[in-house]
């Protein structure tokens, strides 16, 4: 999206101005989806998607009018501020509603670098490709492998502005491509998956679909002979990608929202402890080459890094405009946002930053523990805490990986858990918009038969 692109939304803040609009800001989102899956070695799927569409939102008298509309002829456009102005006027005050203050706006703005015009450029038949050599291969791991459930390949392209009526006006673009093999290992009436997946804003970052075929293999062949255990307690070990949805579990509960409704069990911990000193969680947005990144967000505010955990203490929640009103604080600039929806508290990337230990390392000393490789179902309950996912992984013993195991079930509490942490991976792993290493848990409780 070019400066001149900029222009019809300027000539929206300007027209709902003269109608007596306050305050206006108006997001335009522009994206390209492309998508290949392969079965049998042909071509099972392939979607390519365009979506265009402003959104506009108006302040008047500190009441609310939203609206948004994928027509962006001067027509369409002019029917979307007329719109959105009569709903402003019919809606109630809310001394909380309005832009962020003008002091938070920057005139200079981080420029990650997150647009590679070798995937704007990327030719379909490169997606085709891939997906039906990763099923292909996949398949000739073992013989023991005898589905692959999913081999598909897609990239991403998109567009997004910004220009409100404090005087900000920015553009960026970003790509990002992926690709995923899913895969059924059998063996003794037993059947198990595996899975893999790998993203990347530059082509040449991501993985060769050869080995994600052969890492999807790999964790469905691992699992084969997994067994049953009785529950007990023990140490605890989550793989990078555990990882990763552990911490979305505690940053969800640093949600500001939450945490103004008092329903966060993080209530009142600013600047408290609240996990081991070896985590230390950052947000950042200014990252290159990292899915997460953007010059602003959804409201303008420029990105930034900001640490949410420093060594085990609580250092920020998170808000976007609204919620920070709500409770006299600053935004953090972190507002998620599409043209056909309001802004929104979020994440830009989320990193827990390594420790030194290797994963053999983290193994040593463990009498009998449980490595996680998978985790399903609900997770944690951002108001109380409660922890409670189904698992399978690998037993450990003797400081070793031995058998593996399934349909068991992790439970405790965040509030707990977190200072039980007490080793900490050099295995960093970035994948989409976060990076985490393994995790050890002093001991959790594992349930099983």
């Amino acid at each position: 999206m070019d400066h001149k692109a900029i222009q019809p939304l300027l000539k929206l803040i300007e027209r709902v101005k003269k109608a007596g609009m306050d305050q206006a800001d108006a997001f335009y989102q522009w994206a390209r989806n492309t998508e290949v899956s392969a079965r049998d070695g042909e071509v099972e799927n392939l979607k390519q998607s365009v979506s265009a569409g402003v959104g506009l939102r108006v302040f008047d008298k500190q009441r609310l009018g939203f609206g948004f509309t994928s027509d962006l002829t001067s027509s369409g456009l002019n029917a979307l501020a007329d719109r959105v102005t009569a709903i402003a006027r019919e809606t109630a005050i809310d001394k909380n509603n309005g832009l962020p203050d003008p002091a938070l706006f920057s005139k200079k703005l981080a420029a990650p670098k997150i647009f590679d015009p070798q995937i704007q450029e990327l030719p379909t038949k490169w997606l085709i490709d891939a997906a039906i050599t990763m099923e292909k291969v996949a398949l000739a791991q073992d013989k023991r492998i005898k589905t692959c459930e999913d081999a598909s390949a897609g990239s991403y392209v998109g567009e997004v502005g910004l220009a409100n009526s404090a005087g900000f006006s920015g553009h960026y673009q970003q790509s990002y491509v992926w690709i995923y093999t899913g895969v059924v290992a059998e063996e003794n009436d037993q059947k198990q998956s595996g899975s893999f997946v790998d993203y990347a804003s530059f082509f040449n970052d991501l993985k060769n679909p050869e080995d994600v075929a052969k890492e999807a293999a790999r964790r469905g062949l691992r699992m084969l002979g997994a067994r049953k255990i009785e529950s007990a307690e023990m140490p605890v070990i989550y793989e990078p990608d555990m990882t990763k949805s552990f911490m979305g579990q505690v940053i969800g509960a640093m949600n500001g929202d939450l945490i103004y409704k008092k329903s966060s069990f993080l209530l009142d911990k600013l600047g408290k402890p609240i996990a081991s000193p070896l985590i230390t969680i950052t947000d950042d947005g200014t990252l290159d080459r990292r899915t997460g990144s953007q010059p602003f967000d959804g409201e303008g505010l420029p990105a930034r890094r900001q640490v949410l955990i420093e060594k085990g203490v609580l250092k920020q929640y998170l808000y976007d405009t609204y919620t920070a009103n709500k409770a006299g604080v600053k935004p953090t600039g972190t507002a998620n946002r599409s043209y056909a929806s309001l802004p929104g508290i979020g994440t830009t990337n989320l990193l827990l930053e390594p420790g030194d230990k290797t994963p053999d390392q983290l193994y040593k000393g463990i009498k009998k523990g449980l490595l996680v490789c998978k985790i399903m179902g609900f997770g944690a309950n951002p108001v109380n805490g409660d922890y409670s996912l189904g698992a399978n992984g690998c037993l450990i013993s003797n400081g070793e990986l031995a058998t593996p195991v399934h349909e068991i079930t992790l439970a405790g509490n965040l509030s707990t858990m977190l200072p039980d942490i007490d080793a900490v991976g050099n295995d960093l792993v970035w994948r989409g918009s976060s990076g985490a290493p393994s995790i050890r848990f002093a001991k959790l409780m594992v349930s099983g038969k």
